[in-house]
């Protein structure tokens, strides 16, 4: 999110996907990745890791990555756009959230790098510039 004034701007939004049993998302070891479209909640993109490499599948679940939805959607966004206000000093957040069935969105973190190597991707023509810079005006 970019805070700008009284508001809140979500420039991009990732899924990321662990893999091989790890229970963490890590995109650094080994994870995916799926770009979201943020109107929609929806996965953009096939997922791909960090070495470039692309996958219509999850490797591991065999679920089809472009097309899924993410649940809960709205809350999240919802939660992110709150969070963003809450120390306005600190205007560029990156936020990590996990849903929960059972209690819906849970804020984990918010970074002050919010994982540009994901969502500026080369590969895929992606990019978050001309988003950002009308986020800022």
């Amino acid at each position: 999110t970019i805070l700008n004034g009284e508001n809140v701007n979500l420039v991009a939004g990732c899924v990321r996907m662990s893999r091989n049993g790890n229970i963490v998302d890590n995109f650094n070891s080994g994870g995916l990745s799926g770009i979201l479209n943020i109107n929609t909640g929806k996965i953009v993109t096939d997922g791909y890791d960090k070495f470039r490499s692309t996958f219509k599948k999850h490797p591991d679940t065999g679920t089809i990555i472009n097309g899924f939805e993410v649940p809960m959607w709205d809350d999240v966004v919802n939660l992110v756009v709150e969070a963003a206000k809450v120390v306005p000093q600190i205007r560029y957040v990156g936020w990590d959230v996990a849903i929960s069935n059972k209690y819906g969105p849970l804020l984990i973190e918010g970074n002050s790098y919010p994982g540009q190597d994901v969502t500026q991707y080369p590969k895929l023509n992606l990019g978050t510039y001309s988003v950002m810079m009308d986020a800022i005006k």
